[in-house]
């Protein structure tokens, strides 16, 4: 059952309205054809709030965004200070990411707990 008193605040109607005009909306996939403009919105919403709660560190996004295995790249914004969790067994972590102080209180931040047993981590700015 969904806690809806954690579900972090988001613009829903902005988002799958965005959704519903990006190209995503327009693809034509092998075999199946496009998908519809719900499932478009609906998925776009979802990810979304699966974002705000990984950001807000909830226990449960966190665990879901964990690797068992293979490679992981996950890029961060300009201008966005990110606190990194990073750890892979047996692959290498690589990260262009500059080292800094602390961000200040009104900095823009994102925590990354990124875990792969087996794989490669690559951090870039996007």
């Amino acid at each position: 059952m969904l806690d809806r008193t954690s579900t972090p605040t988001i613009d829903a109607d902005r988002i799958a309205q965005i959704a519903a005009s990006s190209p995503l909306a327009r693809v034509s996939w092998s075999g199946r054809g496009r998908a519809p403009i719900g499932y478009i919105k609906g998925m776009a919403v979802m990810f979304a709030v699966a974002q705000a709660k990984l950001a807000q560190g909830d226990p449960a996004a966190l665990e879901m965004a964990k690797a068992a295995s293979g490679d992981i790249h996950a890029g961060v914004r300009q201008g966005t200070a990110a606190w990194l969790d990073v750890h892979t067994v047996s692959g290498r972590v690589a990260s262009s990411l500059d080292a800094t102080s602390a961000p200040a209180d009104d900095d823009r931040t994102v925590r990354l707990h990124l875990s792969t047993v087996s794989g490669d981590i690559d951090l870039a700015r996007v």
